[in-house]
């Protein structure tokens, strides 16, 4: 029996569960993605495909990312944060998320270095008023539907800039390439939304969805999405990683003896000069036979020594390689711990000796940077990065967003 794509849709319409009366269920997510993807496979052209191989690099770039987002996130939540098993499907962009029944708030990110392209990184609107609550001291046991207002998307979108921020780090630090990205911008979208134009037009997306628990409070899901031109590009990028790396060389082991080992070592004009010098050691233990040809008896010939002294010729160590010595590298592990005085510096101004003389209580001091701008951090006074001022537990940080190696 051969069913249109017309009956199969009103069949999973009829059949879908709602999650709105179970805050944070992965079964439903994971049974309605799952039949979402296998009507979406006839609609993706044949030429948006992933090998095997490609897909479990980009579940193990998934998997690294989350890793650092869930321990941004325990220390802000001050709560264990278990975010894992990435599963990476292909679906229609504007159908991705068409298998949920709940709406989403969702952080476009945009890479200005190292890569190009927008990401896209999903939470359950429940979800994201649970995280809410912990936030603000609560203890995350809601019983009922919340409505985000601008205090709870504030908070949501702080939280979720630092586990972009996080996620971006680890990535430069798996592909070796220095990653930028421009300010996260938060929204919320409905249910079953098109998110096309947040992903520059793609028809394709790569959607990687992980498990998210939170200290038994929450198991749910984490999505990410990404045009499929971001994700081959970086699949490939890990994969040049990987094969650029070369293994080291494993020493091979031998079970020469020492007099083989020995004789190898040795130049042949060394052990010539060897050979030589045992003669005049045994002749002149025997006086009689000062000179072996002349002698009326014959003279039988040295001993063979037991042992052979091992001879070699004096190893200088080259100096051209430029390799750290070893004494030299345990003197920078030294200064390791040496502590450096970290500040950020928001903006400087030049102001006259008659102006500062007038300075007091009240007096506005207008820098020469505008609000948005980086901030500029300093290590003893030299410049290392920039970043953008993010308050964390009533705190002043700064999340980096640039660095500078020279």
């Amino acid at each position: 029996m051969n069913l249109s794509q017309d009956e199969i849709n009103a069949m999973l319409a009829g059949q879908m569960p709602s999650d709105t009366g179970d805050i944070g269920s992965v079964e439903n997510d994971n049974w309605t993605a799952n039949d979402a993807l296998a009507t979406e496979n006839d609609q993706i052209p044949d030429e948006y495909s992933l090998t095997p191989y490609e897909i479990d690099t980009l579940g193990e770039v998934g998997n690294m990312c989350m890793g650092a987002v869930a321990t941004t996130m325990y220390t802000l939540l001050d709560k264990r944060v278990s975010i894992t098993t990435p599963r990476v499907s292909i679906h229609a962009t504007r159908d991705v998320l068409a298998a949920y029944e709940v709406p989403f708030v969702i952080v476009e990110v945009h890479y200005t270095q190292g890569i190009e392209g927008k990401n896209l990184l999903l939470i359950k609107e429940p979800d994201a008023a649970l995280i809410t609550d912990l936030l603000m001291g609560g203890d995350g046991l809601i019983n009922e539907p919340v409505e985000l207002n601008e205090m709870h998307m504030s908070a949501i979108s702080e939280i979720m800039n630092q586990m972009i921020g996080a996620s971006a780090t680890a990535l430069s630090k798996l592909i070796h390439t220095p990653i930028n990205i421009s300010p996260p911008q938060s929204d919320r979208v409905s249910v079953h939304a098109d998110v096309s134009e947040m992903l520059d037009g793609s028809e394709v997306v790569v959607k990687v969805s992980f498990d998210m628990e939170i200290d038994g409070l929450l198991n749910s899901q984490l999505l990410q999405l990404m045009p499929f031109r971001l994700a081959r590009e970086l699949a490939k990028k890990l994969m040049e990683v990987y094969t650029e790396e070369e293994m080291p060389e494993l020493p091979v082991s031998t079970e020469n003896t020492t007099q083989q080992a020995t004789s190898e070592q040795m130049p042949e004009s060394m052990l010539h000069t060897a050979a030589q010098e045992a003669y005049p050691s045994y002749l002149s233990q025997h006086p009689g036979s000062d000179n072996p040809a002349s002698s009326s008896k014959p003279v039988s010939a040295p001993p063979v020594p037991g042992n052979l002294v091992d001879v070699r010729p004096m190893q200088y160590e080259s100096f051209d390689t430029g390799r750290t010595a070893p004494s030299a590298q345990q003197g920078l592990d030294m200064v390791f711990d040496i502590p450096l005085q970290v500040s950020v510096e928001l903006g400087k101004t030049k102001k006259e000796i008659s102006e500062i003389l007038e300075f007091g209580t009240g007096t506005v001091i207008v820098l020469d940077k505008v609000a948005g701008d980086p901030v500029e951090i300093l290590a003893n006074g030299k410049l290392i990065a920039r970043g953008e001022v993010v308050v964390i537990d009533e705190n002043y940080g700064v999340r980096i967003t640039e660095l500078f190696n020279k």
